[in-house]
This record gives structure tokens, C-alpha cells and sequence, in this order.
């Protein structure tokens, strides 16, 4: 990502992702991973939808509920967010993600696994 648009690059990114499995899943430092999925290294269903909720607020954009799963790495996820992929301005469903980031706290892992499928789902079949 070039320096002109403003926004971190992918390596202030992956370390920033680093820094997040440290402090919310509980990781060891040297245990964290670029290459290793999140799935490999303790990310639930329910860490992985808090983790992309505060990328939104560091990026200070939108996300997919499911990017954690659509890039499945820290580094996959990093240098998508990186090139500047993501969508950054509104969509169609910005008002169903902001609703279900508030509700984060209150659902329950089987609820979040359930929201979690449905938008693979949505997403794989649209």
C-alpha cells in the first residue's frame, strides 16, 4: 500500500494483529504466527469477530463480519487489508454489521458460530 493513501502497511498491520492474539486470546509472544491460521492458534468464532470489530475502529472503516475467515492468516489478513481491498466506504449491510459489533458482548458462542455461518453461507452463495 503506498504511503499516499494514508493508511498502515501490511507489516504495521501484521504486527498489529500480533499484538491483538497477545493480548485477547492469551497467546505467548513467540507462539504468535504470520503463516499460521487463526484457527491454529486459538481464535473461536467469537475472538475472531471481536478482532475484526477492532481492526473497524483502527482502520476506521467497515469490515466483513467473516474476514478472519476470508483470509485465515494474519499475514493473508494483513496484506488484503493492506492493498486497500477492503471496502471502505458505506454498503448495503454496514447497518447489520454496526448492529451485530454492539451485540458482540451479549451473544453467546453458539450465537456467534450461527451468525458466523450464515454469512459464509451468504457470502459463498451470492
Amino acid at each position: 500500500m503506498s504511503q499516499e493513501s494514508g493508511g498502515p502497511g501490511r507489516e504495521t498491520l501484521a504486527d498489529w494483529i500480533l499484538a491483538w492474539l497477545v493480548e485477547n486470546v492469551g497467546l505467548d509472544p513467540d507462539s504468535t504466527s504470520l503463516d499460521r491460521t487463526f484457527i491454529n492458534q486459538g481464535v473461536d468464532s467469537m475472538h475472531a469477530m471481536m478482532m475484526v470489530g477492532d481492526l473497524e475502529e483502527h482502520l476506521s472503516r467497515t469490515l466483513s463480519p467473516t474476514l478472519a475467515w476470508d483470509h485465515p492468516t494474519p499475514e493473508a489478513l494483513a496484506a488484503f487489508l493492506a492493498a486497500d481491498e477492503a471496502p471502505s466506504g458505506a454498503s448495503d449491510g454496514d447497518g447489520e454489521v454496526a448492529e451485530i459489533v454492539d451485540r458482540l458482548d451479549d451473544m453467546s458462542e453458539e450465537d456467534l458460530d450461527a451468525l458466523l455461518e450464515k454469512h459464509v453461507y451468504t457470502e459463498e452463495s451470492g
